[in-house]
């Protein structure tokens, strides 16, 4: 059973249906110098399907923007800004029905953000060290409550509008006039 905050929290914006991102009015920090390429993190948990199966769908949306997938660049002393990249990020949390044991409600978030990583170095230890800022607005995703039968084939439409939305603001970005 899910702590009540949680389950508030979660109710909450499944019954509102909001959208914890919309469309920035400048997407200027979008801008790259080598648009038809982009970093891509996919990160999955607790979700009927595996990883694979969603970073799929996220290729897919890629292909038809034009935009190649490139792995995350590493940080080092002489490339210490990761270029612009985007973080696919699903979550599925499920209660069970206490007779079966299989998920029953489930709570779902997809997060897909815009982010930037720095290195950074402690003044008090002299430890590098690296931040992640992620851009907001900038962010697409949404918060779901569903049974975990149609959790399957929603996660993938929901995942293929969001990660959509991304690229087409970044496509705009950089290829405004």
């Amino acid at each position: 059973m899910l702590p009540l905050a949680i389950t508030t929290a979660i109710l909450f914006g499944a019954v509102t249906g909001s959208v914890y991102g919309q469309t920035p009015e400048s997407l200027d920090h979008l801008k790259k110098p080598n648009p038809f390429q982009l970093g891509i993190g996919t990160f999955v948990s607790g979700c009927p399907e595996t990883e694979e199966a969603y970073e799929k769908i996220v290729e897919g949306e890629l292909v038809r923007a034009g935009v190649k997938r490139v792995p995350f660049p590493r940080l080092s002393v002489n490339a210490p800004v990761r270029e612009l990249a985007l973080s696919v990020v699903i979550q599925c949390i499920g209660t069970e029905d206490g007779v079966r044991g299989l998920p029953t409600l489930t709570a779902a978030n997809i997060d897909v953000v815009f982010n930037r990583e720095y290195m950074t170095k402690d003044p008090s230890t002299g430890e590098t060290t690296s931040t992640i800022v992620s851009y907001i607005p900038g962010r697409y995703g949404k918060t779901y409550l569903m049974g975990w039968g149609l959790l399957r084939r929603e996660l993938r439409e929901e995942l293929r509008e969001h990660v959509s939305e991304a690229l087409t603001d970044y496509l705009k970005a950089n290829h405004a006039p």
